[in-house]
């Protein structure tokens, strides 16, 4: 595929940890060409098939919190391009939710104070107790940019469960969509292309656009 060598598009699997400079406008004419193109692939038969007895969102803040350290630590020690995982890796990946149960992660005066090592009330005392090793696990294993962005997603990261994936594809399969073209904007972690039908998967192409880099490097694996 020609258009851009920056997105994160399925059938061209470009390095997820792509520079954040395109504005919104860029995006959405990148979107809009490669949707024009004849030659998008069609979903790789390999791509990541979720299965009926994956757990995609483990129960509880701290289980979730786990998750995510374990698999943004798996998906940095990975090469690029894709390779072939286990599994139990992409089970792994699968668990990465995102940041909007988790803001708290993030918050900065208390990690100040932990660095700083000064004496802390109650409530910042239970703050290192509950993300304080975590914290620093994400601040070695991301880079400036990345941590930027996984703040700014605290708002709008909440994942879509299975139960109301499946009937979104019961819908549309009842308003006559057999397979097509798909465009899979805020695509996250591919929870909508991993629940795809297979009469649908093996007659489509997607174009899948995420702009958080984490996130968008998750989908792809």
């Amino acid at each position: 595929m020609s258009v851009s060598n920056q997105l994160p598009l399925f059938g061209d699997y470009a390095n997820p940890f792509f520079e954040q400079s395109h504005t919104q406008q860029r995006i959405r004419q990148a979107v809009t060409e490669c949707l024009l193109l004849a030659d998008i692939e069609p979903i790789p038969p390999s791509y990541f098939r979720i299965g009926s007895d994956a757990v995609m969102f483990p129960v509880g803040e701290a289980a979730r919190l786990k998750t995510n350290v374990n698999a943004i630590r798996l998906l940095k020690s990975l090469q690029f391009p894709k390779p072939d995982l286990t599994p139990q890796e992409q089970e792994q990946l699968l668990q990465y939710v995102g940041w909007g149960g988790l803001a708290k992660v993030w918050e900065q005066e208390p990690f100040r104070l932990m660095q700083e090592g000064k004496t802390a009330d109650a409530v910042t005392e239970r703050w290192i107790r509950q993300y304080g090793s975590a914290r620093l696990e994400l601040e070695n294993l991301l880079t400036s940019k990345e941590i930027a962005l996984a703040e700014a997603s605290t708002l709008n990261a909440h994942y879509t469960s299975r139960l109301l994936v499946e009937a979104i594809w019961q819908a549309v399969s009842r308003f006559g969509f057999s397979g097509g073209r798909i465009l899979k904007s805020a695509a996250g972690t591919g929870h909508f292309i991993g629940i795809m039908p297979d009469s649908i998967r093996q007659v489509s192409s997607v174009v899948a656009v995420e702009k958080d880099l984490i996130t968008g490097a998750v989908r792809l694996y």
